[in-house]
């Protein structure tokens, strides 16, 4: 299930999500901060992609003052 997602300035995600499969997230344009259950943050920027299993749970967070445009993909879909 590829979508695409635009995450505002100070968008976060509010609770950790998780779920069968895996996700595949690449930055197309701005700066993500990306949060495994369990791991530190990660911060990824346009160009960078990370790829990671849907029951990990996860929660992103866009921290800066422009608009991150991300590309993802869910599979199995949901």
């Amino acid at each position: 299930m590829p979508l695409l997602s635009i995450l505002a300035p100070g968008a976060e995600t509010s609770e950790w999500q998780g779920h069968d499969g895996e996700e595949f997230m690449h930055v197309i344009e701005g700066s993500v901060e990306m949060s495994l259950k369990g791991n530190e943050p990660v911060t990824l920027r346009e160009g960078d992609s990370l790829h990671y299993r849907g029951r990990d749970g996860q929660a992103i967070r866009n921290p800066t003052g422009h608009v991150a445009r991300l590309f993802v993909v869910i599979w199995p879909p949901l």
